[in-house]
């Protein structure tokens, strides 16, 4: 961690993508979210996931 290959992968992902990126995950992924709010993903939407107590976030690159 803290290496710098996340973002540098993550913004490969992005380059790649014809549409608008968008993600999902758990709201107890800090590191995650931390990195995807980087690189200007923003909040879009929330649910509460039913397989475990922990809602999804949805982020996209706006």
């Amino acid at each position: 961690q803290n290496m710098g290959y996340g973002t540098k992968l993550l913004l490969y992902a992005v380059g790649q993508c014809t549409d608008t990126p968008t993600l999902w995950i758990l709201e107890n992924n800090i590191n995650a979210e931390r990195l995807y709010r980087r690189i200007g993903f923003k909040e879009t939407g929330r649910k509460n996931a039913i397989t475990n107590r922990l809602d999804e976030i949805e982020f996209a690159l706006t």
